[in-house]
């Protein structure tokens, strides 16, 4: 495993690719979603998070970097929202599950 810190042109060359680049986590509202995207962002990466709630993560100092961060509020069924969250992103994860967080969106969102 290369580690970058050892190789500071190799370094200073990742750096530079991933300030650009966007990550678009789909279901990233809820706590791991967010804690992915401070790392995400701790790369260099402005992170998208895509999901249909957000919760209060503000907890022993976790701060996501907003000058970093887009948050879109809606289902990734929404092929427009999606495809909103997407553009311009080199990297997507998807964690969204129905009712992993014990399913406070699906309550006020319920199936037709």
């Amino acid at each position: 495993m290369i580690v970058f810190s050892q190789f500071p042109m190799l370094s200073r060359f990742s750096y530079r690719l991933k300030m650009h680049q966007r990550c678009c986590i789909i279901g990233g509202g809820g706590y791991f979603g967010q804690h992915v995207a401070r790392e995400m962002q701790r790369e260099g990466f402005h992170t998208v998070l895509l999901d249909l709630a957000f919760v209060d993560v503000d907890r022993d100092g976790f701060i996501l970097d907003e000058r970093k961060l887009t948050r879109i509020r809606g289902s990734l069924l929404d092929q427009d929202l999606l495809e909103k969250a997407l553009k311009k992103s080199s990297v997507c994860i998807h964690i969204a599950a129905y009712g992993m967080s014990g399913a406070p969106a699906a309550v006020r969102l319920p199936l037709r």
